[in-house]
């Protein structure tokens, strides 16, 4: 009887068995190829010979791959059980003294040279029947135990420009990790604008290039069994520069506010009044001010940046402070306005008869003695002020009465 695996796209071996069977008659039937009749022995015993062709371990195919031996069992419904296990690179063994009749055969390729725990890579199972005068000829291919793959990654959303590592493993029906080749592994996408893949072995880049939706699937060729994750592909977090002057500023001086974003879709809100995703404003603050920006990509996520321009505060001061002047006599008052851009004042006297002062702060006295204040206002701050205490005396020390 002979026992031939064909090769086939999804093979990964060739193995031959040939089964002789002796039986009680006076010529024996020596089942193979073309067959022959010679004298034998009155034992019922047969023998399997086994012929294994390893191909090259380049061959991106599972089984020669990944394998370091067949084990080979014969039974039969009796309880008879034999095994041989061929290493790699051995060719060929025999196995004798096996019943005659009917017999399952069956081959499992493992991934060591003494399979004792192993996860079987691949197997096939046959039933035979020894029978004198017959020659059988049984395609015996090795198929892949591999029941399901599965993608090792949770990653469900990515963002565009983002890039991250998949792997897939091979399982068989026990959820037992069976041993693959990198190269029988195909990575496909759904949507290669969307998702674009690198080198496709065991695992896999994959870049998100644009918005949108679409499925990675990885196909283990040997066993064609597939497994697939979606990731769905958002926009970028928007991102915003803004930036202002760094010094103080003084009252009335102008800033200009300058902003940059990426992946920014829209203003939302501003105290400055922005009404695009970049460019510049000046503003003119009065104090100490804190200006906001807040802008949406086009998933309405948003993102904020404030930035803070400080303004010095405005001071009065008159010079002299105080004075001492003869009735009806003047005295010039000069002012130092600092924190504004502007530093006029505007004079007064705060007693009435007091005296008058003119715009530019020439204080003319009364013609009554006394004590008088004189004021300074700052005219970009109102609240900020400053005052010269005049005595205004008798000339030359007379005596004035009124």
């Amino acid at each position: 009887m002979l026992i031939k695996t064909t090769k086939r796209l999804m093979s990964s071996v060739t193995l031959v068995v040939s089964l002789s069977l002796l039986v009680p008659v006076v010529s024996t039937v020596t089942l193979g190829c073309g067959g022959s009749k010679a004298a034998s022995s009155a034992t019922r015993l047969a023998t399997i010979k086994l012929m294994v062709e390893w191909p090259d371990r380049q061959v991106s195919r599972l089984i020669p791959y990944a394998s370091e031996s067949i084990k080979v069992t014969v039974t039969n419904r009796s309880g008879f059980v034999k095994s041989l296990v061929l290493v790699r690179p051995t060719a060929t063994l025999l196995m004798g003294d096996l019943p005659p009749g009917e017999l399952q055969v069956q081959a499992v390729a493992y991934p060591t040279a003494n399979p004792v725990d192993d996860v079987a890579q691949a197997s096939a199972t046959q039933m035979v029947t020894a029978t004198a005068d017959q020659t059988f000829q049984l395609a015996l291919m090795l198929t892949s135990t591999v029941d399901h793959v599965v993608i090792a990654s949770n990653v469900s959303s990515m963002r565009r420009g983002e890039e991250t590592t998949m792997s897939v493993s091979a399982f068989d029906s026990a959820n037992r990790l069976v041993l693959t080749n990198p190269a029988t592994w195909q990575w496909t996408t759904s949507d290669a604008g969307v998702l674009s893949l690198g080198a496709a072995t065991q695992s896999i880049s994959v870049v998100a290039s644009a918005k949108g939706k679409a499925s990675i699937q990885a196909l283990e060729s040997e066993s064609g069994k597939v497994a697939s994750q979606v990731i769905d592909v958002l926009s970028p977090l928007p991102q915003l520069v803004l930036t202002g002057p760094e010094t103080e500023r003084l009252v009335g001086q102008e800033s200009v506010l300058t902003w940059t974003s990426t992946d920014a879709a829209s203003v939302v809100a501003s105290n400055f009044g922005a009404t695009t995703t970049a460019g510049n404003a000046a503003v003119t603050p009065t104090s100490t001010t804190i200006y906001t920006l807040k802008l949406a990509n086009d998933q309405l996520e948003m993102i904020e940046k404030s930035i803070t321009v400080r303004v010095a505060a405005v001071g009065v001061t008159v010079v002299p402070a105080t004075a001492v002047v003869d009735i009806g006599k003047s005295i010039q008052l000069d002012t130092t306005v600092s924190g504004a851009v502007d530093t006029a004042v505007q004079w007064s006297v705060v007693q009435a008869g007091g005296g008058k002062v003119s715009a530019t702060g020439l204080y003319t006295a009364p013609l009554t003695q006394g004590t008088f204040r004189v004021k300074a206002v700052s005219v970009t701050d109102p609240s900020k002020s400053a005052y010269c205490d005049v005595r205004v005396r008798a000339a030359g020390g007379s005596i004035v009465i009124n």
